[in-house]
């Protein structure tokens, strides 16, 4: 996840890595735990970057929670996320 630190106009990179054929579902929360976005990308076996924009989010810090399912495999993680002016 770059850049992070992002400003409010500039886009997320999402570096994905793996070994299958799957789907990824990413949230993004913020601190109080509610959800203000939902993506998803399906994606082939190989490392791939995936760019977001986000707009409208405002400055703050948010988590970034994210399940990867594919041929029998489940994977999910967080990652902090912090938006700037």
């Amino acid at each position: 996840v770059y850049p992070n630190p992002i400003n409010e106009n500039q886009k997320l990179n999402l570096n994905l890595s793996n070994q299958q054929s799957g789907s990824y579902t990413f949230q993004i929360l913020d601190l109080s735990g509610r959800v203000v976005k939902v993506l998803t990308h399906n994606v082939l076996a190989a490392t791939h970057t995936t760019v977001v924009e986000l707009p409208g989010l405002a400055a703050g810090t948010y988590q970034l929670l994210w399940n990867f399912e594919g041929q029998g495999l489940t994977q999910s993680g967080t990652h902090k996320l912090t938006v700037v002016k």
